[in-house]
Parts: structure tokens; C-alpha cells; sequence
């Protein structure tokens, strides 16, 4: 992957955390799956080196395991992985919520059919009205949104992004699945273009849409 390291991601996440606050900051903890350097012990010393760093800096962390999409399948295919079984994810999460409760930092799942309650783990959405609603001072109602998956919470939203823009190469990522496009899209942005690659030709036919959107921010370390 081509991220920058760990502590630099660290600290940035504290900065931005200062500048608009840990309610509106999340972190994420996904997605969780096994390779011959990614085991057990791994997720749980990473884990908890993380929670202690972002300790005061977040107030939720969201996990999930590794869902296998068709595209991943193919930019996995040079790696032997596995997702945990039901027993380690039962052990994972339960470790997971001591580690995060210990700093102060609520755990939530992100899409996984999963009850986890004993451990004080409660299935939560990216994009929350609930804590829209609270960001805001304002309270929304916002029904699901019905383009996710069955297991997604979400409330309905607008995405901000495209497909095949992103240079990180992380192998399990399924929205990019063709890492030449991304660099040639990549290689295409400006910063004052009104899209996120390349420049409008005059021939677009441009609509605004008034979904509900987010004040939140996620931010992923894993």
C-alpha cells in the first residue's frame, strides 16, 4: 500500500480531531481479515496500540470483517487470506470492546449482522442521523439508505467520490479495481476543476440533488 506511516496518520487524525472535534471524527477499524502476517495477535496488539494513541481524540470506533466482492476476489488473488471464523470474531470483538471501553471510546459494527450487545458492541452506521442530529441541533429523520447492503444501516446519502481515483492500492478496497485507470485519473486532477478528475467540457448536463448528506467525518487507520 502506498499510505503514509502509521504515527504521520496518527497525528494527523489528532490534528483534525483538535480542529473540529472528537464527536465528529470516527475512527475505523476495518476491514479485519487473516494472511500469514495479518493474524490474531496482530489485530489485537494493533488494536490497542491505536485506541490508546486516539484515546480523548475520538468518541467511536467502527469495525468490521472482510466482506469478499468479486473485485477483491481478483486484487486478492496473489494473497492467501481468510476471514476469522465465528469463534475469533467473537473473540476479536470482545477483546476490541475491554481495549476501546478502557479509553473511553465507544465500539460499533459497520454492516455485520452480528449481536454483540453482551460485550457492550452495538451495530452502527457510517452515516448517522442520529448523530447528525446532534452534530446539528437539528433532528432528522432520514429513512435507510435502500442502494446498501441488507446488513447497512446507513441513512440515505450522497456519495462524494468515483471509482478507480485512488492510488493507495489496498488489495481488499472495492471501489478500485483497475490501479492503471486510477493513476491516469489521478493524474488528471485539479485542485480548481469542479470534479474530482479531469475538466468539464462544456457538453455536461449538471444536476444538484438535495439528499440528505453528513457533517461527520471517518477517517480509517487499521
Amino acid at each position: 500500500m502506498n499510505l503514509p506511516d502509521k504515527s504521520l496518520l496518527i497525528e494527523t487524525f489528532k490534528r483534525l480531531s483538535d480542529i473540529i472535534g472528537p464527536e465528529r471524527i470516527i475512527w475505523r477499524y476495518d476491514p479485519v481479515f487473516y494472511t500469514g502476517k495479518y493474524d490474531y495477535s496482530f489485530h489485537i496488539k494493533s488494536f490497542q496500540i491505536l485506541a490508546k494513541a486516539l484515546s480523548g481524540y475520538t468518541e467511536r470506533c467502527m469495525y468490521s470483517f472482510l466482506t469478499v466482492y468479486k473485485k477483491c476476489e481478483r486484487n486478492m488473488k496473489a494473497v492467501t487470506f481468510s476471514r476469522p471464523d465465528m469463534n475469533d470474531i467473537i473473540k476479536l470483538s470482545e477483546n476490541f470492546a475491554q481495549i476501546s471501553n478502557a479509553e473511553g471510546i465507544k465500539l460499533q459494527t459497520c454492516a455485520e449482522n452480528l449481536d454483540l450487545t453482551d460485550f457492550g458492541i452495538t451495530r452502527g452506521k457510517c452515516i448517522d442521523d442520529d448523530l447528525i442530529s446532534k452534530i446539528t441541533g437539528k433532528h432528522l429523520t432520514i429513512p435507510e439508505d435502500r442502494y446498501q447492503r441488507e446488513s447497512c444501516l446507513c441513512a440515505s446519502s450522497v456519495d462524494i467520490g468515483a471509482y478507480n481515483t485512488c492510488i493507495h492500492r489496498c488489495i481488499y478496497c472495492y471501489a478500485n479495481f483497475n490501479h492503471d485507470l486510477a493513476i491516469q485519473k489521478f493524474n488528471t486532477h485539479n485542485s480548481t476543476s469542479e470534479i474530482i478528475t479531469g475538466e468539464l467540457s462544456g457538453n455536461e448536463i449538471i444536476r444538484e440533488r438535495h439528499d440528505s448528506g453528513t457533517d461527520s467525518l471517518q477517517l480509517k487507520l487499521f
